[in-house]
């Protein structure tokens, strides 16, 4: 996020970011929009709900003192508040409301003729998917479950490995892991529950093979 905001920030052309029907710019989809030099959203957009997770009051100061900054940077009014309760409230606003209070523009009527347009991968639209906050505060929760079970049952039951890679997945989308965690949790979890796959066939085949040379 940051990444881009500094690249919008310091690019040599203006940048307007467009937030289409339907459409949200969320948590650090909100810092991204803020960082344009204009924001045009579509009536029934949204943008805000865009405080850290989990919510560490240094964090969330840093968040919102970044928020407010970018917003100074179109405003000197009331509106640089309204975009620091993005942070602090979670604070969510459609595009008519933006537009309403001078935060956004509406699309012109005519609407738009893209040169090119951006066609992200399944993979990413699925953890985009997956970046709401309640949805990370399951995986973390459904993450330590599954572990806390593995460690207390009897056996290899292959439920931890999976916790291990909900809470891998679930930091990643919080920001504090590198994507190359990401698919090395992946990789992993996946090896794991094949070799464990392949010992129980293993296992099932040396029980058959005994109780043959039994009879």
């Amino acid at each position: 996020m940051d990444q881009i905001v500094e690249m919008f920030l310091n690019a040599g052309v203006p940048v307007y970011a467009y937030i289409p029907d339907g459409a949200k710019a969320m948590s650090a989809g909100a810092f991204i929009a803020m960082s344009a030099r204009k924001i045009y959203m579509a009536p029934t957009a949204e943008i805000g709900a865009a405080e850290p997770r989990p919510p560490d009051p240094k964090v969330v100061n840093y968040a919102a003192a970044r928020m407010r900054a970018l917003a100074s940077t179109k405003w000197n009014d009331t509106r640089l508040y309204i975009a620091e309760s993005f942070v602090r409230e979670n604070r969510v606003l459609t595009g008519a409301e933006a537009a309403r209070l001078g935060m956004a523009e509406p699309p012109p009527p005519d609407g738009w003729n893209f040169v090119s347009v951006l066609r992200r991968d399944p993979l990413s639209r699925l953890l985009n998917a997956l970046s709401d906050p309640a949805l990370i505060s399951l995986m973390l929760l459904l993450g330590v479950v599954l572990i806390g079970y593995e460690l207390f049952a009897s056996g290899f039951q292959g439920v931890g490995v999976i916790g291990g890679v909900l809470l891998v997945l679930a930091f990643y989308l919080l920001g504090q892991l590198g994507s190359e965690w990401l698919w090395a949790a992946l990789a992993l979890g996946g090896a794991v529950l094949i070799a464990a796959e392949m010992f129980a066939v293993l296992s099932f085949f040396q029980a058959f093979l005994k109780g043959e040379e039994k009879r």
